[in-house]
């Protein structure tokens, strides 16, 4: 695997680079925005999960663990650490696709957003280098995910608390995102990033390397 060819902030940076600038590319503006828009959405997500942010080395895997997915593990129908962090360690039954029902979805939101409220996170949620939001993660993993043993079963108290720092990421991730889908609409109605908006003023170019980066705030 070509670990360098695997970064989602460059990802991100340039799906939304796609929204601001879809003059750019050679295909429908309207296409581009739309498709780019749930990318960085999809993205985001994505960088909030844990094991998407952290590689390890060691003597074991002196390539690398594919994130996790070669650290074996044993919980329940779960073999490796990449696979039970992306489910949530089974907290939350499947959802039925094409989703057609949002109840079982709303009760999902409604309760994380219960234990995990907007006033207990609004720091970390206020928060909009990408770049930083990668670095949380990779610390989660490194601090937390990996004190699993590899070859062990998963203990209760283990699962317990993964459950807790999955569904906090989870809130996490929605309250960044609800900043962010708010602000890419702002400034599409608006033409453009413009100093109304209270965005710095930088180039478009130097906006361009910063997405691209991670480093840019929004």
């Amino acid at each position: 695997m070509q670990y360098d060819e695997i970064d989602l902030l460059t990802s991100i940076g340039e799906s939304q680079t796609a929204v601001d600038y879809p003059d750019s590319a050679k295909m429908d503006q309207s296409f581009i925005r739309s498709y780019n828009f749930r990318n960085v959405m999809y993205l985001l997500t994505e960088l909030h999960q844990p094991m998407h942010n952290i590689i390890r080395f060691s003597g074991g895997h002196p390539e690398g663990d594919g994130f996790g997915k070669d650290h074996k593990i044993s919980y329940k129908s779960y073999s490796n650490l990449f696979d039970v962090f992306e489910d949530a360690f089974g907290a939350f039954k499947p959802l039925s696709y094409p989703l057609t029902n949002l109840n079982v979805l709303d009760g999902y939101v409604d309760k994380i957003m219960e234990t995990y409220p907007l006033s207990d996170l609004i720091d970390l949620a206020n928060e909009t280098r990408k770049d930083k939001w990668s670095k949380q993660s990779y610390d989660i993993a490194k601090s937390f995910a990996y004190t699993a043993e590899e070859g062990s079963s998963l203990s209760k108290a283990y699962v317990s608390q993964a459950e807790k720092v999955v569904k906090k990421q989870l809130a996490v991730a929605g309250y960044r995102l609800s900043n962010l889908v708010a602000y890419m609409v702002k400034s599409q109605r608006a033409g453009g990033h413009e100093d109304k908006l209270n965005i710095k003023k930088v180039t478009k170019e130097k906006k361009k390397y910063q997405r691209t980066h991670g480093v840019y705030d929004f």
